[in-house]
């Protein structure tokens, strides 16, 4: 899931970056194709929903990210 993803889905930057409790400009940072593996990992916890498929199975590719933790 990229960056530009994950703030679509949290309703901005500043959300996004409070639902991780940390800054904006920690999120900012982020490159536009990737996303910390620790923060995916959080996200995870905090927003299974973000990764699963409509029938509330999670996705091939959350998985693949989990692996890379």
């Amino acid at each position: 899931m990229t960056k530009s993803e994950l703030v679509d889905r949290a309703g901005g930057v500043r959300r996004l970056a409070a639902i991780l409790r940390v800054s904006s400009q920690a999120v900012s940072r982020w490159p536009n194709d990737g996303v910390p593996p620790l923060r995916l990992y959080q996200l995870r916890e905090r927003r299974p929903e973000w990764f699963e498929e409509p029938s509330g199975h999670v996705t091939a590719t959350s998985l693949q990210d989990a692996e890379h933790c």
